[in-house]
């Protein structure tokens, strides 16, 4: 789980014995706390090389016997691969764990070394007239990784309906055009911001920005 994208596995449950409910939780199944206690969940956790950081094991008290006990487990996503004691890599595919192949090895060793940002996009109406549409286009970049992201780029392509071209109004600084061709219109824009680790930018638009389908003004001059 650390290799994919992290998780809780909780220890304490039974399954259905029917194949098709194996991944379902039938009822509580209690561990015997003087059997297996805390650090020994612990022990078999940190068998895995490199070991795992930041792995959080929640004991909870079962009703059924002062004993009883359910353990849950934290695993955060890694910043490397993580190797079983078979000297294998594996990764958390829904309900199976699976061998990991050579370059899902690498992309998550990279991960501590690579950018990793993610992008969304929402946007709202401004007003619908019978030839007109006009939306604001919101855009949020999230830095998921561990690298500083100094600068950065989005491009926005838009169609071209019924030979109208789409309007941009934007802030002119760091906008390059790339033109207009025949079915659709290409902006690029370059951030000169930076953004640190888990730190998000959100770009809102003013009072009047909007994307339409009328007017043809594509950038500005360069």
């Amino acid at each position: 789980m650390a290799n994919s994208a992290g998780g809780i596995l909780i220890y304490g449950l039974k399954k259905y014995a029917e194949a098709e409910k194996r991944h379902l939780a039938e009822s509580i199944d209690p561990i015997d706390r003087t059997a297996f206690p805390k650090e020994w969940l612990d022990q078999v956790i940190n068998n895995i090389r490199p070991r795992i950081d930041n792995v959080l094991i929640h004991p909870i008290d079962v009703s059924t016997g002062p004993n009883d006990i359910a353990y849950a487990v934290e695993i955060p996503q890694s910043n490397t691969a993580h190797q079983a004691l078979d000297h294998r890599y594996y990764k958390r595919f829904n309900f199976l764990s699976q061998p990991m192949e050579d370059y899902e090895i690498r992309d998550i060793m990279n991960r501590a070394t690579m950018p990793d940002a993610t992008v969304e996009f929402s946007y709202k109406k401004n007003s619908i007239t019978s030839n007109e549409h006009h939306y604001s286009l919101a855009v949020k970049i999230t830095n998921l990784g561990r690298q500083l992201i100094n600068h950065f780029q989005l491009q926005f392509t838009f169609p071209q309906f019924n030979g109208t071209v789409r309007h941009i109004i934007h802030k002119k600084e760091h906008i390059d055009c790339w033109g207009e061709s025949g079915t659709k219109l290409v902006i690029r824009y370059r951030s000169n911001k930076v953004l640190y680790p888990t730190e998000e930018i959100r770009y809102r638009p003013r009072d009047g920005d909007s994307v339409h389908g009328r007017w043809s003004y594509l950038c500005p001059n360069r």
